[in-house]
Order: structure tokens, then C-alpha cells, then sequence
């Protein structure tokens, strides 16, 4: 979900049209914040999986590809000593308009995985998840889950089962940002993904050279090293709570919650956080930035029924109806 483009872009120029307008002078100061890249990326947004199948934390990768990257990175996984495989865009059972690469140790788990992918419609979703290394609680979730599985959806059953604030390292809410897991989870505070996350998150900061040139000590990163760094900045980033307007329009946010009230101490447009590469489309940026102007004028914030309700001179009062949005709590 690369730059938010199509609808996205359209479902947040809807959105601009039904937001108050915030104060000029906290509005062009939320512009400036989303234009910053605190967070030196050390990896793409997706290398976490790599990392997972260089150490052995999953038996099987899935990526997807262009044209004019699948031979290169079937190339590169084949001379790490892998066994390939790709299904055809057509072919995908999300109708993808990339193809799959699957890569790993077992060859035959890697050629059913990429069987599956095919198959899958027909009832191989959850043998798939399996043989990705998914947790089964996460993989049981995702099929129980009702269609369109939705990217909002999908958080708001995981925010409902975990009872609490979630797990930073199981946010996955913004696919444009770094993230630790490449699946949904079942629970915000789900425990076999927090330790994959966590065994992950080590790898990255403590253990990247052993990780990238399979256990070789040599490579062992210093303390403090930009892989280390890259880590904390990433820890930061996805332990903000999370204001879901819609799938591309977020907002993070620093503070206090009071029941479902949170009492804002910081907000920004989450396209600060994610990768320098991921261009966002203007409407989008608009929609997200006039809602981390209006939630940091407010004082409090909160989503109840569908409507965004501030504080301050909007007294509590709803101000706009954002369906299907979130305001989930992170610990």
C-alpha cells in the first residue's frame, strides 16, 4: 500500500470537507511535523521478515514484486542457499498486481506455501497461514473475521480481544511504516506474536550482522549502533496511540486516557514515521495533519459512535462523523 493513492485519497478529500477548521498557526506547525523523517531507516518497511527467516523465527517468506524486481530478488534468495518460488500476479488469491515470492529453508513447505497461495480460496487459507509460520490463534482470528477484511476491521476485533492497551511492537496499523509482524494479529496483547516481535526487534538492534550473514560473529553490530538506534525510534513511533480515520488517514498521539477519552499531550500525521520513500498523497497529508492540528488544540479527543468528539472550544461535543474510524490505546 505504497503512497495511499486512488480511493484513499478521495475517502480523506471527503474528510477534509467534514473537519472544522483548526488554528491557522497549530495547523502550519502540524504541516511542518508531518514533513519530518525522525526515524532513520535502518530497513525497509518490510525487511522485519526478512530478519525472521534469516535467524529461523519463520520457515517461510512471503513478499510481493513488480516486474522489474522479481528476477533480482529470486537471484538474491536463491544465492543465500533458499529454495524460490513465485505465483503469478493472476494467480494470487488477493489478486495482487505484483507477484509472490516465496522463499525458505524446507523446499517442500516453500512450494506448499506457494500451492496454497493459489489454492486458498478454495479453503487453503489457513494451511497457508501455517506453513508461513503464523501464529495459529492469529490465523484462526483472520478466517473467523467477517469479509471485506478491512485494514480497520481487522484492528478493531484485535483492540476489542486484547482488553488493554496494546503491544507497541504488534502495531501494524500504518503497512507504510516499519513494522515486526507481517500478519494480523488476533490480539493487540497477543503473547506468541509479541515474542516473535520481540525476538525480531532483537535481532534488528543486537544482532543484525549475525543476522543478515547467518550467524557470522564478525559482523556483530556495537552497542549504539545505527541498527540499534533504528529500533528505539521505531519502538517510539509505534507505541503513540493510534487514531484511525480511515485505513490512510492516521494520526498518532501522546497522552492519557480517561476511559475512552484521551487527553492529548502530542499529535502528529503518522506519515511522519514511515519510510522516506512512501510518498503520501496531498489529500491524504491534508486530512491528517487538520486532524493532529484540531486534536492538539483540543486538549482531548475521542471516537464514539462513529463521531469525533474534542475538547476545548468544541466543549466535548461531536464535531464530525468519521465511520469506521479507531482511537486505539498503545502501551
Amino acid at each position: 500500500m505504497s503512497g495511499f493513492g486512488g480511493r484513499p485519497a478521495y475517502e480523506a478529500t471527503q474528510l477534509v470537507r467534514r473537519l472544522p477548521e483548526p488554528d491557522p498557526g497549530r495547523l502550519a506547525a502540524a504541516l511542518a511535523e508531518a514533513k519530518r523523517r525522525p526515524i532513520a531507516y535502518a530497513l525497509g518497511t518490510g525487511e522485519a521478515e526478512e530478519v525472521a527467516l534469516f535467524r529461523g523465527l519463520k520457515p517461510v517468506l512471503r513478499q510481493s514484486h513488480p516486474d522489474e524486481t522479481i528476477e533480482a530478488a529470486k537471484a538474491r534468495f536463491r544465492a543465500m542457499g533458499f529454495t524460490v518460488r513465485t505465483v503469478a500476479p493472476a494467480e494470487s488469491m488477493v489478486g495482487m498486481p505484483q507477484w509472490l515470492l516465496f522463499a525458505g529453508k524446507e523446499r517442500d513447505r516453500v512450494i506448499a506455501a506457494a500451492r496454497c497461495e493459489v489454492q486458498a480460496a478454495k479453503g487453503h487459507e489457513r494451511l497457508l497461514g501455517m506453513l508461513l509460520g503464523y501464529p495459529e490463534c492469529c490465523v484462526d482470528a483472520f478466517i473467523e473475521a467477517p469479509q471485506p477484511r478491512g485494514l480497520r476491521a481487522l484492528a478493531r476485533r484485535a483492540m476489542e480481544r486484547a482488553a488493554g492497551p496494546g503491544f507497541a511492537r504488534l502495531n501494524a496499523l500504518d503497512p507504510s511504516m516499519f513494522h515486526y509482524i507481517s500478519w494480523s494479529p488476533c490480539s493487540l496483547r497477543c503473547a506468541p506474536s509479541k515474542a516473535y516481535a520481540d525476538a525480531v526487534a532483537a535481532c534488528i538492534g543486537h544482532e543484525y550482522g549475525q543476522a543478515v550473514h547467518h550467524g557470522d560473529g564478525r559482523t556483530r553490530c556495537p552497542p549504539g549502533c545505527r541498527h540499534a538506534r533504528f529500533v528505539e525510534g521505531v519502538d517510539r513511533a509505534l507505541g503513540a496511540h493510534r487514531l484511525l480515520a480511515t485505513d490512510a488517514v492516521q494520526v498518532s498521539l501522546t497522552g492519557r486516557f480517561e476511559g475512552g477519552t484521551l487527553h492529548v499531550e502530542h499529535a502528529w500525521a503518522t506519515e511522519r514515521d514511515r519510510h522516506p520513500s512512501v510518498p503520501t498523497a496531498p489529500a491524504v497529508r491534508e486530512a491528517a495533519v487538520r486532524l493532529a492540528a484540531l486534536a492538539t488544540e483540543a486538549g482531548t479527543v475521542a471516537v464514539v459512535d462513529d463521531q469525533l468528539v474534542l475538547g476545548g472550544r468544541w466543549g466535548g461535543q461531536p464535531v464530525a462523523t468519521l465511520e469506521g474510524a479507531l482511537l486505539v490505546p498503545f502501551e
